[in-house]
């Protein structure tokens, strides 16, 4: 009988072992994306974790909540440890640069009390929204602060002062500036700290659903929302045009992430509109109770290569990442305690082909690598972003040899077709990419194709059968006159 045990207990290792060392070995990160009807659809990750970066493993000592995140255009990575007041530099390849907790001001040692936001310039200077200190500093890369915001303009409507939350700069050296209790929108500076105007001002839009989710939320829900309820605007990032990358947290419908010309419009959400898409506003279906219920709440975004942008969802731990139209290209990631999930991640930015989150609650970056699948919608995006239709085509193909599913892929192919003036082609993918917009200027094109390639032929019917009528009448008219002479 204890044979008959351990041989049974014996086949039965070696038959769940590998289901086992599959279960461990995979990801734990979900990704998914919306069909036409705004259904979640499951579908490969585009990023699987590949490393965290800790102050222990940088040998410095835990970082104390965390706030904010820089990559600059040579690989360097600047760290906000708000909790110890100093800011981690790295250098491209993850190891440790230095360690900024203080600059010179005026002669004399400075040092931050509580920062909250960072933004690097090319040149290396240092912005730094020393929240704890009310005011923004700028100093040099060696250290040497030459720029100073530390106060209001006269119009602003609030009574607990300066309170910069996020800053960043554009190519013309103005300062924008997110703070605490300001709901006039964006502060912006000029390089010598003059204040010029407020920028791209959100209306309040505050629904019974917005007040009913808000007084059934649980204690911590409520914590998480403490950290980004006292401004609309929470998070910017600026492209490569010049324009600006918002997020805010209202938990209503409405567009959650903008892009901000310069005149304060958001024209993203303006194409959206016309459009008919949806807005943009995370998962449009989500749990009530428990771990990761409500709507998301986006608390960073990144303007990416060829138009495209990713937020992070702290509601649950999740990137969604947008093409330039407003298409959702995927989601990854998840809200857990394990090596690879998140618990409360605060920002986010890009490293080459790696996704880089700052998690507060755990003090440390998780790195995300690129999956093949993630790669080839990457390229497909560029290829067309470019110009390169065929390119696109090949790489939207090698997508759909991996999700058979995955609607944007047949969109994307059949808008390259229609580009490169496969009218006829683009149709078939168009329609099966539910892109009825783009279906119909393709449809619109091929008639004109038919009738252009028919035209001759047509035309030569016509004078052909103008001419047998002009003979059949000559014909015809000495047989009439035959007949009544008769």
């Amino acid at each position: 009988m204890i044979k008959k045990i351990a041989c049974l207990l014996l086949i039965a290792f070696f038959f769940i072992m590998p289901f086992a060392e599959a279960y461990a070995s995979s990801p734990p990160t979900e990704s998914y994306n919306f069909d036409h009807w705004d259904e979640y659809v499951p579908t490969p990750l585009p990023y699987v974790p590949h490393q965290t970066i800790s102050g222990a493993t940088l040998g410095i000592g835990a970082l104390s909540r965390p706030t904010d995140m820089f990559i600059c255009t040579d690989g360097s990575i600047y760290i906000v440890d708000a909790g110890n007041n100093r800011i981690i530099h790295l250098s491209s390849d993850l190891s440790l640069e230095r360690i900024i907790d203080s600059f010179t001001n005026n002669g004399a040692t400075d040092t931050f009390s509580a920062p909250q936001g960072i933004f690097v310039a090319e040149d290396g200077s240092i912005y730094v929204a020393d929240t704890g200190n009310n005011r923004i500093v700028a100093f040099s890369a060696d250290g040497v602060m030459f720029q100073l915001i530390d106060s209001l303009p006269e119009v602003a409507d609030t009574v607990s002062g300066f309170i910069p939350q996020k800053v960043t700069v554009n190519n013309d050296g103005r300062v924008f500036v997110i703070a605490q209790n300001i709901f006039q929108g964006i502060l912006c500076y000029s390089p010598e700290s003059e204040f010029i105007a407020f920028f791209g001002k959100i209306d309040v839009n505050v629904s019974p659903w917005d007040w009913l989710w808000r007084l059934l939320s649980t204690q911590e829900q409520r914590s998480r929302q403490r950290l980004f309820i006292p401004m609309e605007f929470n998070n910017m990032d600026l492209d490569y045009r010049g324009f600006l990358f918002t997020t805010n947290i209202d938990t209503t419908n409405q567009q959650k992430i903008k892009r901000l010309n310069p005149a304060g419009k958001d024209i993203l959400g303006e194409m959206i509109e016309n459009r008919g898409k949806t807005p943009l506003i995370g998962d449009t279906y989500y749990p009530f109770r428990g771990a990761g219920s409500g709507p998301s709440l986006f608390v960073d975004v990144i303007a990416r290569d060829s138009g495209m942008y990713s937020a992070l969802d702290v509601t649950r731990c999740r990137v969604f990442t947008y093409d330039s139209e407003g298409n959702m290209l995927y989601v990854f990631g998840g809200i857990g305690h394990i090596e690879g999930l998140l618990i409360r991640p605060v920002a986010i930015d890009v490293l080459d082909d790696k996704i880089l989150i700052l998690d507060q609650l755990r003090g440390d970056i998780v790195v995300y690598t690129e999956t093949e699948y993630g790669r080839e919608i990457n390229r497909a995006v560029q290829a067309r972003y470019e110009g390169r239709e065929m390119d696109a085509v090949a790489h939207w193909q090698r997508v759909l040899h991996m999700d058979a599913h995955y609607e944007l892929a047949y969109a994307g192919v059949g808008k390259s077709l229609l580009a490169s003036g496969q009218n006829e082609e683009a149709m078939e993918y168009l329609q099966k990419g539910n892109e009825p917009r783009y279906y119909s200027i393709a449809l619109r094109r091929y008639r004109t194709e038919v009738m252009k390639e028919f035209s001759g032929v047509i035309f030569t019917v016509i004078v052909l059968s103008a001419i047998g009528l002009v003979v059949y009448k000559i014909v015809r008219k000495p047989k009439e006159r035959v007949n009544q002479d008769a």
